[in-house]
């Protein structure tokens, strides 16, 4: 059955179908207190010919023996990539992609510091932008009160306003 999906790593819209998705499930009785786990690891490969990446996740869910069905997800994790984060072209400065990276791949653990670093990602992109050189991004220093940024174009695919 084919289904519309996006490739993490070339972020290319694509048909996928059986050919590309691998899906390996497994059905155990943890213990008497967490009772019976069913997860599924599925495998994605791109069919983009100059991409064809691997796609790897593992949901973990609770089953229910008697009726057969799976009741809610308990874990999920994306194995490969490691995070979310869509990838930038090469004119996008180096520190603001792996700073951009970092905070996607800390945003579940830490949401504090992955806000922390988007936020460094948002005043490099507007300093780069507007070719800010001071230290700092204020009303009454650098962005005066908003004059020069009501609504930027946009800045790496975002409209900044």
């Amino acid at each position: 059955m084919n289904q519309l999906w996006t490739c993490p790593y070339c972020n290319r819209n694509c048909t996928i179908g059986d050919a590309d998705i691998r899906q390996i499930s497994s059905y155990e009785n943890i213990s008497k207190e967490y009772g019976h786990y069913y997860s599924i690891l599925t495998i994605i490969v791109c069919p983009n010919p100059k991409c064809r990446q691997q796609e790897i996740s593992l949901n973990v869910f609770e089953y229910h023996n008697i009726s057969r069905e799976l009741g809610k997800k308990v874990y999920s994790w994306h194995l490969k990539p490691e995070s979310e984060a869509k990838p930038f072209p090469d004119y996008i400065t180096e520190q603001l992609r792996n700073d951009y990276e970092e905070a996607c791949l800390i945003k579940n653990k830490s949401p504090k510091a992955s806000a922390t670093l988007s936020r460094r990602c948002l005043q490099g992109m507007i300093r780069d932008f507007w070719g800010i050189k001071t230290k700092y991004l204020r009303a009454n220093n650098s962005v005066n009160a908003g004059d020069q940024l009501r609504c930027a174009p946009l800045v790496a695919g975002y409209a900044v306003c």
